[in-house]
């Protein structure tokens, strides 16, 4: 990936001119093993059965709706929605055959084209860091899960991004400057609050940490390169802080020391049933 990629290639896959690499990036990351246990974890918490109606709300090229759409089965369905034509398309043409039970449709998480009460579970993941409106957002999510319903919304939390080597004043400042290159770099932590005033009942939130040992990976998943070389254009770290961080981190990854870890939230909550 490159800098135009992370964050703003998300926010406007279409517009991005970007979108092959952009779909490219998201099968690498979708065969990391570590990637795939925390989405097996996220999955579980939804308590799928067969029969089930789901919403994927930024369901991009559709792996997690396809692997939910192997639970419902072909007595439930599954819908995956998402901003981009290009993610939509590449979803619709790599759905296996046998899952007619999953279908993609364009559109936007704050205007569903689904009835209130309409599913029984929800599921969203990376979609409110990069939503200007994630409020509005988990409100539509709520409005359309029928009452005992299940939503589970996972989100990265930028601002707990820790790396060695480097010196503290400029991880830090770096942490701030990645955490705002996105609309909501910080919506990990804010999870449990945005599920409790959308009126979720057993909110209950989980922190996962991925801990990365390989500077070569890291630069590819994390697109740390383009985001220390960002820090340094828009002076949020110096030219010669930049170089220094760099120079560290090369070294760190030759010896074998170095080490990026970030936190990555997972909050379910439950629509309550009126009395």
């Amino acid at each position: 990936m490159d800098e135009r990629s992370v964050p703003d290639g998300f926010l406007d896959v279409d517009g991005s001119g970007a979108a092959r690499e952009l779909i490219a990036y998201l099968r690498f990351v979708n065969e990391m093993p570590a990637v795939r246990s925390l989405k097996d974890r996220s999955l579980a918490a939804l308590e799928l059965a067969p029969g089930m109606h789901v919403l994927d709300a930024g369901s991009g090229v559709g792996f997690d709706a396809c692997r939910m759409g192997e639970q419902v089965g072909p007595s439930g369905a599954v819908l995956g929605i998402d901003t981009s034509r290009e993610m939509i398309a590449c979803a619709r043409a790599e759905r296996p055959p046998e899952l007619g039970q999953v279908s993609f449709q364009l559109g936007d998480a704050t205007a569903l084209p689904l009835p209130d009460g309409a599913v029984d579970a929800v599921h969203a993941e990376r979609l409110l860091q990069i939503h200007p409106a994630p409020t509005r957002v988990v409100g539509e999510l709520v409005r359309v899960l029928r009452p005992g319903g299940r939503l589970v919304a996972v989100e990265p939390d930028w601002g707990t991004m820790a790396i060695d080597p480097g010196d503290p004043s400029v991880l830090r400042r770096l942490a701030e400057h990645c955490a705002g290159a996105f609309p909501d770099g910080w919506t990990g932590r804010k999870l449990r609050r945005h599920l409790r005033k959308a009126g979720l009942a057993e909110v209950r939130v989980e922190a996962e940490t991925a801990v990365l040992t390989d500077l070569a990976l890291v630069l590819k998943v994390m697109n740390l390169g383009p985001f220390i070389d960002g820090a340094a254009a828009c002076g949020a770290i110096t030219s010669d802080e930049r170089a220094a961080l760099l120079e560290d981190l090369a070294r760190a990854d030759e010896e074998g020391t170095f080490l990026f870890a970030m936190n990555t939230f997972r909050a379910v909550g439950r629509r309550a049933i009126e009395p």
